[in-house]
């Protein structure tokens, strides 16, 4: 016999225990139990009301021409007692403007089932009204004394609120049947790609098109956030196919083809949603564009062909047992079959970790359980927990547990074929290797082979012991640092948590700088993270001003770690870098280049850093006492910046040149960077005057200073210049 509730998305998962309820209230002799369904707007309640009345007729719990009869309580709200007659009749006179004898819901549903919408809505009349038919199955129409009706129903009620001050006690203690209905978010990821799926293949029946639909907008009607739940997803999905549909028409077109722009702002945001597991779930089964045709509608078998995908790659892991088996027979160097093993292991599980993501399973993956049983992965878990005095990161051991379920799964398929034999000649020489792994694999397999009640070969702990090998050198990894050192008391942090949140990794570091501290003191707090950040390929430093970019040579020197400074980091700039240093597998400098190359940074870095201008031991003088004043910007590098500033003026209108006023003008110029970095500018004393007469000159110091600003990577302000035209008028007496 077909279930009926097999139409409904999540009926043997999300909703399995509510589908379990329900068919328990409709077999219930002699008529069912009343049963109350809550949920917010848009969750499926009436959907759910129907698919119980459709169960009931399916298993001959009523009769063919038994009715389903729908009410909504708050249609009539405004007038109660036009309200209560709806559902039980009246009597001609029994209020104004009843000019007729009436026949109500309940005389149409006998019988059958009654579903009342919004039953908090109902009146406390109507639902005093209703204790008696449910008690004792009897009724008045309204305006009735003397004569008393029977009726034999089914009562289902709905309501967006289990407590309701609307509803009162006596009426919810007689329905006996509470259902639950979950909102959209409460599905997992499958579920919810099913209901887009429905909902796309209805509009093509409804327009006699097939409906292409690209995968961009696919994940994000998967991710975005739906208030409206399942009746959201609905009506979205309709306004968005009735733009396709009127651009099919107008352009004449045989097929509908929904462009980006005509999914609405709020389905867009999906696109970037933070949910990483039904984004790499919607890549990983989805096609690039997916086609909606009526006359093919099988939304379970696409999804289902889809994800044999996934299954698909778990055979390139067989293949790389098979080799090893070939291998091991043949007369091969044992090092050359390990290092063949391992090189293997090691590419597959790379490109798997990131398509097995934590969603459905605490703490591992949806996918992965759709390929290994869960005993095998809870199995697998407490084998891991069995070492875990070895094995104590969390994050590998998640990638550990992901990896040796699908070893062990592919061995229990191996042993029931009877490809279990093999002539192994490894141990030895791995166990020399690797003596730590080796003891974790023998403490696994024994545990694996207690839970799973199988007989597991010694060979096995050889090919175990290179499996927890591969992945803890994956995790050592040799991965590219990434540390990010802002100005402010929250800069850097707040830049980390997007990026980290985003990517879901903890793979950008902070560090936040306040204004007054010392360049020092920062440089040794950096040079602390560096040696904490460096996993063997060096660190990216992204700064948010150039004057913090010499850190990467210090800090190269005092620790040996290569670093290279990225100045004016952005949030998008820290994101894609981080992305890429998480994955990348190049040496520091290639990777820095390929960053130029992509046009994710520009390269600032031409100036070769040894060649530092000479200096005499006055101008060396001056630096140190620049450095004393100074907050936070480099001494040496804001003294040649300004300088070469005064060079360019001085040629320009042909001054002398002054070291006395080279010295004030520098010193002057410097404090005033730091001023408009920290955003406190000096207030000008008569800034209209220059703006009228000055105006010019305002320009070209704009200009001269252009180079500066971008350097240290601030804005100037208008005031500061009529201090420096100041300056120059006085101490050159004339104007400038």
């Amino acid at each position: 016999m077909y279930d009926v509730f097999k139409n409904i998305v999540g009926f043997n998962d999300t909703l399995k225990n509510q589908v379990s309820l329900a068919k328990a209230a409709v077999t219930y002799p002699p008529l069912g139990l009343n049963t109350i369904l809550i949920g917010s707007t848009g969750c499926g309640k009436s959907t759910f009301a129907e698919a119980m009345y459709n169960y009931g007729m399916t298993i001959g719990m009523f009769y063919k021409d038994t009715k389903f009869v729908v009410f909504n309580c708050a249609d009539y709200a405004d007038n109660p007692q036009l309200l209560v007659s709806q559902l039980f009749g009246n009597i001609k006179g029994a209020y104004t403007g009843a000019d007729t004898e009436r026949t109500g819901l309940v005389d149409k549903a006998n019988g059958g089932i009654l579903f009342l919408d919004e039953v908090h809505r109902l009146p406390k009349e109507g639902q005093e009204m209703l204790f008696t038919l449910m008690d004792k199955g009897i009724y008045r129409r309204v305006g009735e004394t003397d004569i008393t009706r029977k009726a034999d129903l089914m009562i289902i009620a709905a309501t967006t609120e289990r407590k309701n001050s609307q509803l009162l006690n006596t009426f919810i203690r007689r329905i006996p049947i509470t259902i639950e209905l979950p909102d959209i978010n409460k599905y997992n990821t499958q579920e919810r790609l099913e209901l887009i799926f429905k909902f796309f293949y209805v509009e093509s029946a409804k327009t006699k098109r097939k409906i292409k639909v690209s995968k961009k907008i696919l994940k994000s009607c998967l991710n975005y956030d739906c208030p409206l739940n399942i009746g959201g997803l609905k009506s979205d999905i309709q306004l968005i196919c009735a733009k396709g549909y009127f651009s099919c028409v107008t352009n004449s077109e045989k097929d509908i083809k929904i462009k980006w722009n005509d999914i609405p702002n709020n389905m867009k945001l999906g696109l970037i949603s933070t949910n990483h597991e039904s984004s790499n779930y919607a890549d990983l089964v989805l096609d690039d564009t997916v086609i909606f045709d009526y006359r093919e509608v099988n939304e379970s078998k696409y999804l289902s062909n889809q994800m044999n995908k996934f299954e698909h790659e778990n055979k390139y892991y067989s293949k790389i047992i098979e080799d090893y088996y070939e291998l091991s027979f043949k007369n091969e160097e044992n090092d050359n079959v390990r290092k063949k093993v391992e090189d293997d292991l090691k590419s597959y599980f790379l490109s798997m970790q990131e398509k097995i993501r934590s969603n459905q399973l605490p703490e591992y993956g949806e996918l992965l359980s759709r390929i290994v049983d869960e005993r095998i992965i809870e199995a697998v878990i407490d084998a891991i927990d069995s070492v875990k005095t070895i094995y104590n990161n969390q994050e590998n051991n998640k990638r550990i547990v992901c990896a040796l379920s699908l070893h062990i799964n592919n061995l229990i398929e191996r042993i029931k074929s009877g490809k279990y034999s093999v002539n192994n000649n490894l141990i030895k020489s791995v166990e020399q290797l690797y003596p730590i792994d080796y003891y974790a694999a023998q403490k696994i397999i024994e545990v694996l082979s207690k839970e799973l009640n199988i007989e597991i070969s010694s060979n096995e702990i050889m090919f175990v012991t290179m499996l927890l090998h591969t992945m803890n050198d994956m995790d050592l990894g040799n991965r590219i640092g990434v540390l990010c050192i802002a100005h402010g008391s929250n800069v850097a942090s707040s830049i980390a948590e997007v990026v980290n949140t985003l990517l879901d990794i903890e793979g950008l570091y902070a560090l936040d700088v306040p204004l007054n501290e010392k360049v020092e003191s920062i440089l040794n707090k950096a040079i602390n993270l560096v040696k904490e950040i460096d996993k063997g390929k060096g660190v990216i430093l992204l700064t948010d001003m150039e004057s913090l970019c010499d850190f990467d040579t210090l800090i190269t020197e005092e620790t040996g770690i290569p670093t290279i400074s990225i100045p004016n980091v952005t949030t998008l700039m820290a994101l894609e870098i981080t992305r890429r240093a998480y994955s990348s597998t190049v040496e520091l400098n290639d990777f820095y280049n390929e960053l130029i190359d992509d046009n994710v940074i520009y390269n600032k870095r031409n100036i070769n850093k040894n060649n530092n201008t000479l200096m005499n031991s006055e101008e060396k003088k001056f630096i140190k006492v620049l450095d004393e004043m100074l907050t936070f910007i480099d001494p040496t590098k804001i003294y040649n910046s300004l300088k070469s500033v005064l060079i360019n003026i001085w040629n320009d209108l042909g001054l002398t040149k002054d070291k006395m006023f080279e010295y004030k003008f520098i010193m002057h110029c410097a404090f005033m960077v730091e001023r408009a970095i920290k955003k406190e500018p000096m207030p000008g004393k008569n800034l209209n005057y220059y703006y009228n007469n000055r105006k010019e000159t305002l320009k070209k110091l704009e200009e001269y200073f252009r180079p500066v600003y971008q350097e240290f990577g601030f804005i100037m302000y208008p005031s500061e210049y009529e201090a420096i035209i100041e300056m120059f008028d006085v101490h050159y007496d004339f104007e400038i």
